[in-house]
């Protein structure tokens, strides 16, 4: 399998508008979006996504499913062994379809992702310390 074919499993929910798959330090792997999204833009929010996650984290918060409502869309977050999918949907679109789409793309996925797993921490992120990571930690 490929992660193409699990971001088609994603694509075939009415009012999916586009997918993406970053690893868990916010590279962006693959993406399935009309050309109005372009790469950069999906580079750039592949960063914020794993900032954010970064972020919960760091506020000892376990994140595994996100969210983030705009006008007419949302970005839905899916976090998994070794990375993140995201899926832009209209505001309307079901909820229960695309989990279980989610779902099976994820068991996909997850196999492809895991070898490449890498540390999450970044420039903003790097000089807070993470749960069972103390100051004198050298990495």
């Amino acid at each position: 399998m490929s992660t193409q074919h699990a971001l088609q499993l994603i694509q075939d929910v009415e009012g999916v508008v586009g997918s993406f798959v970053s690893n868990a330090g916010g590279e962006l792997l693959a993406r399935h979006s009309p050309p109005e999204f372009t790469e950069p833009a999906l580079r750039r929010t592949a960063l914020r996504v794993a900032r954010i996650v970064r972020c919960a984290e760091l506020c000892e918060l376990d994140v595994r499913r996100c969210d983030l409502r705009f006008d007419r869309y949302q970005l839905l977050v899916w976090r998994f062994a070794g990375g993140v999918l995201a899926v832009l949907a209209v505001a309307l679109v079901s909820k229960r379809a695309l989990g279980v789409a989610a779902r099976l793309a994820i068991r996909e996925l997850q196999p492809l992702l895991a070898s490449a797993e890498v540390d999450a921490d970044d420039e903003v992120t790097s000089q807070y310390s993470s749960p069972g990571r103390s100051f004198g930690d050298v990495s």
